[in-house]
């Protein structure tokens, strides 16, 4: 069945409700309770205010006595101190051209979540690294993969092949390699952008694995910390803001650091963040208003969803960019017609096959509607093109929505049926092959390790510029964390919370 074409109106839907109560028996009220509240309207940008507690016992900073103006005298200081950092680390990479040193930059400026900042003396830097290539006869293997990670990360079909010279006699990797730590993490990181069929790279993930697993016990406190948050969520999988506040606080131990960068970094953290505090301020509790010809509990919903919309279509015809605004709604109509004939396979007791399971929940996952909305946030580069592109739901967009379906259906497939819910693609999968709830679950493992290579392949033969495809493996990344051994995003008190806490409540110390 065509999706779009079979895409129930909003009026159809509400029609096959009464009385404002859903036609099922589903329990809905299972959730805990909301844990932010009206938390981000009370927010203040002074760090030094008193903290005090919510009734879900949530610190915030909140002193109604500090002025406007003195924030925003804070704020000029910082930025003004930021313009000058970013001078200093200009003219490091520029000193350091051609060196190992420029790489070691370049990874630290990436880590630290400043790399922004340098975007064209980067790609710059890449490119020159990338023509030398051929020439390569660097023997240290924390060099070599690190090279290897970064290029690959910025598009460049690097060949996997450069890891050969690290083998031995055999044809394995040399067990001489298992004394150096830096290396294996190194070679680790790089193994986790491999593409279907590269066998070199799988035999390093598990060569390094086992060696850097077994080798905790022998490290330093802070060296195997590290080593285990890595082995937990590598690099390429993890949600990289997340990633540039816990490097941070890693770099700033080590001996060796970069007293310029880490400054520019935490100033430049604690900005984004005021940034984004402004932006969660804005959309939090939305003006419901009137809608009386809808059931209570979807007027929130619908009446966000609107005025959204509207606000979206009136800040895109100011910059002549209406054109965009279809494809936005009929990017909903995918998701909202996904959403009703998952309510019927529901109401129907209807179990389908595995393949047919995906191919309604691979959109109502929702990641090629919100892939089409991530593209009309943002600027010139985002054409007509790329959104004709993006609206085929090309397969880097369904790699993502596969990490995301089957990540979820693994850790989640037991609340959602105690709660009432469309059958899980776990479900499928046991029903259709006759196996064991952990068959299934590995099979699932395996097709999103499948997925996570395409992912890596986009990136080396890129249909679109990389600025859009970055938006799209971000997607898959935080179902990753979200989903890595629970369920984040149901239950989000425990680590969920923390990590909100992170990035958008607890500046970091200056």
């Amino acid at each position: 069945m065509d999706l779009v074409t079979a895409t129930p109106s909003f009026g159809s839907i509400i029609n096959s409700l009464e009385d404002g109560k859903p036609q099922s028996n589903r329990k809905l009220e299972v959730f805990h309770p909301g844990v932010w509240g009206d938390h981000f309207l009370a927010y203040s940008h002074d760090q030094n205010a008193h903290k005090r507690q919510t009734s879900c016992e949530m610190p915030f900073a909140m002193d109604p006595s500090k002025s406007l103006e003195r924030m925003m005298i804070k704020l000029d200081a910082w930025s003004k101190r930021v313009e000058e950092l970013k001078e200093e680390v200009n003219r490091m990479l520029s000193r350091a051209k051609g060196s190992q040193q420029e790489i070691e930059l370049i990874d630290v400026l990436q880590r630290l979540g400043v790399a922004y900042h340098f975007e064209k003396e980067i790609d710059e830097a890449l490119h020159q690294i990338f023509q030398s290539q051929t020439d390569d006869v660097d023997d240290d293997l924390f060099v070599v993969a690190l090279r290897f990670r970064l290029l690959r990360q910025h598009g460049f079909n690097v060949s996997s092949d450069v890891f050969y010279k690290f083998h031995d006699e055999e044809g394995k990797f040399n067990e001489a390699l298992i004394k150096d730590v830096r290396g294996l993490l190194s070679l680790y990181e790089a193994a986790h952008l491999s593409t279907e069929g590269e066998d070199l790279l799988n035999e390093a993930l598990i060569f390094t694995q086992k060696h850097l697993k077994s080798g905790i016990s022998n490290l330093d406190s802070k060296l195997a910390t590290q080593i285990e948050h890595d082995l937990e969520m590598p690099l390429w999988k993890s949600v990289q803001r997340l990633e540039h506040r816990h490097y941070i606080s890693v770099y700033e131990e080590e001996k060796g650091r970069n007293d310029v960068v880490l400054e520019l970094a935490k100033l430049d953290f604690n900005l984004l963040q005021s940034l984004h505090q402004r932006e969660l301020k804005d959309l939090t509790r939305w003006d419901v208003e009137s809608a009386h010809q809808l059931p209570k509990y979807m007027k929130v919903c619908y009446l966000a969803l609107l005025s959204t919309v509207k606000e979206i279509e009136e800040e895109l015809a100011a910059d002549g960019k209406s054109y965009r605004v279809p494809y936005l709604i009929e990017a909903m109509k995918w998701l909202t017609g996904a959403y009703f004939n998952e309510a019927v396979w529901y109401n129907k007791g209807y179990v389908p096959l595995f393949n047919e399971h995906l191919t309604l929940s691979l959109i109502s996952c929702g990641y090629p509607s919100i892939t089409i909305l991530t593209f009309v946030g943002m600027d010139e580069i985002a054409t007509k093109e790329a959104f004709d592109w993006a609206s085929t739901r090309p397969k880097i967009v369904m790699d993502a929505s596969i990490v995301n379906r089957l990540r979820d259906d693994i850790v989640g497939s037991k609340f959602e049926q105690e709660r009432g819910h469309v059958v899980s693609s776990l479900e499928c999968y046991v029903k259709e092959h006759g196996c064991s709830e952990q068959e299934a679950c590995d099979k699932l493992q395996e097709l999103i390790k499948i997925a996570w290579k395409g992912l890596s392949q986009a990136y080396l033969d890129p249909p679109v510029s990389l600025a859009l495809l970055m938006p799209i493996v971000n997607l898959a990344r935080v179902m990753e964390v979200l989903y890595k051994n629970d369920d984040g995003y149901t239950f989000a008190e425990g680590k969920t919370k923390e990590r909100i806490i992170a990035l958008f409540v607890e500046p970091i110390a200056l």
